[in-house]
């Protein structure tokens, strides 16, 4: 069982990712991962690729897939993957199908959550932590109880400029653009189920990605296939010899 998580930034996608490895024994499937694990264990020079990529956040769609590739395991086979974010475009998207193909594998379900964009600004935007300790607060939510001071240590809450807001809104705008033909993609293909995330109701937002899941159908693996195929043979044989 291979699944996509998809989700806007500021989405509940950790949450629900989370979830998901826990209760299906996924293999967790992320850009970072793949960058951080390529750059402490890999040799030559695509471990010193990944390590600049990961230091710029520049990424290509190349070196992802090659991070992927050298990664990749029977044990993902046998227990499926969670893809979050990936892919994030179209040349994405070639690669992925491809490369699981090469494996008889396919991409089963893909979950999008949806989410209002003035929630989403809302929740980015508002979002401020103490440099000190790192304790989280939202200033629409939850904030300090005393102005740019922290609860927890009294220590100095970073807040954003005056731009962020904009900054955020564009960057929103970008990704529905860029993953619009990803999600037509998947539509087309009868696997993009796409649900409500308004971050109150992450237990119905939970139960709903279960139900999804489960209608996933009961696919045949190669090997499974092979060994089946097997067995049939093998009781033709002893059909056909005499008694």
């Amino acid at each position: 069982m291979h699944i996509v998580l998809l989700g806007p930034p500021g989405a509940s996608t950790p949450v629900i990712s989370q979830k998901i490895v826990k209760t299906y024994g996924l293999s967790l499937v992320t850009q970072n991962g793949l960058l951080e694990t390529l750059a402490k264990e890999g040799t030559g020079e695509l471990s010193q690729i990944a390590k600049e990529a990961r230091e710029t956040t520049r990424v290509s769609d190349e070196l992802l897939f090659a991070a992927l590739r050298t990664q990749w395991s029977s044990d993902n086979l046998d227990i499926g993957s969670l893809f979050i974010d990936i892919p994030k475009n179209e040349h994405q998207i070639e690669m992925l199908e491809y490369f699981l193909a090469d494996d008889h594998e396919a991409i089963d379900l893909v979950l999008k959550l949806r989410v209002d964009n003035d929630d989403l600004v809302e929740r980015l935007v508002g979002h401020i932590h103490c440099d000190t300790c790192g304790t989280d607060y939202n200033v629409y939510i939850n904030p300090p109880m005393v102005d740019r001071v922290c609860d927890n240590c009294g220590g100095r809450v970073k807040q954003r400029p005056d731009d962020y807001e904009e900054t955020i809104s564009n960057r929103l705008r970008l990704y529905d653009i860029r993953m619009a033909p990803v999600l037509d993609f998947y539509d087309k293909q009868g696997k993009l189920q796409t649900m409500l995330d308004d971050g109150a109701n992450l237990k119905t937002l939970w139960q709903t990605v279960k139900k999804h899941i489960k209608r996933i159908p009961t696919a045949t693996t190669a090997a499974e296939a092979d060994e089946l195929q097997a067995a049939i043979n093998d009781a033709a044989e002893t059909a056909r010899k005499p008694k």
